[in-house]
């Protein structure tokens, strides 16, 4: 995973030809893979709640991933802990919808739109880590 980030950043650094977008995809793929090792297919479907999302290929969402993330590490949490963790969620989603506008553009992202992004993707995803790591 330390290669798809440094990946991203170099892409942008590079200020080659769609080198912005390709920084965006590399840090949607940052996002996947966490998401996809922390839950992978198997574990998501063999809970008692799955049904299989017709919009994606596996059948999986990121939503669903975050969904197990969260329960596998529900337990002994506050309720403070628990509406953290929550909003970690959200934002990560979000932060992954911000990357696929800014990766599909037609027009050129601002420098400063997809630095921004990336860093926030950075972001999301530890704080979705370290909350569910502080019930462990």
């Amino acid at each position: 995973m330390k290669q798809v980030r440094r990946g991203a950043w170099a892409a942008f650094d590079s200020g080659g030809p769609h080198s912005r977008e390709q920084a965006a995809h590399s840090a949607r793929e940052l996002i996947e893979q966490v998401l996809k090792i922390g839950a992978p297919d198997e574990e998501v479907k063999a809970q008692t709640n799955y049904s299989p999302d017709a919009t994606n290929r596996s059948g999986v969402t990121r939503c669903m991933r975050l969904t197990l993330l969260a329960e596998k590490f529900a337990s002994g949490r506050s309720e403070t802990d628990l509406r953290v963790s929550e909003k970690a969620c959200d934002f990560l989603l979000a932060v992954d919808a911000k990357l696929i506008a800014l990766a599909h553009a037609r027009i050129e992202p601002d420098p400063e739109e997809i630095a921004s992004a990336i860093q926030a993707a950075e972001i999301a995803l530890k704080s979705v880590l370290l909350s569910f790591r502080r019930s462990a």
